[in-house]
């Protein structure tokens, strides 16, 4: 019972999930004539974990993004897309 009152841990994924897509989505970025943003975010997996021991705040996150991008070459090719990230601390 006692340990409880010490520590409380949180499963934050939903939430991650639905901040990654409305950051992720629309950044674009260009760099000699080739340019490309994402368009999708298809996929969240991993663990994003907020936890509080002793009055302290501890994050945890492990997590893959599979993202949909599209971008034009200079002579105006349209290119699509997969592409996974991962993201650890």
């Amino acid at each position: 019972m006692l340990y409880s009152l010490y520590r409380v841990n949180k499963n934050c994924l939903n939430w991650a999930k639905t901040y990654f897509q409305q950051e992720l989505v629309g950044i674009e970025a260009e760099k000699n004539g080739i340019k490309t943003s994402v368009s999708k975010v298809t996929e969240v997996t991993g663990d994003v974990d907020l936890n509080q021991r002793k009055g302290k705040i501890i994050t945890i996150f492990d997590v893959e993004l599979k993202l949909e991008w599209k971008g034009n070459l200079h002579w105006n090719e349209q290119l699509l897309d997969h592409t996974l990230l991962s993201i650890y601390n």
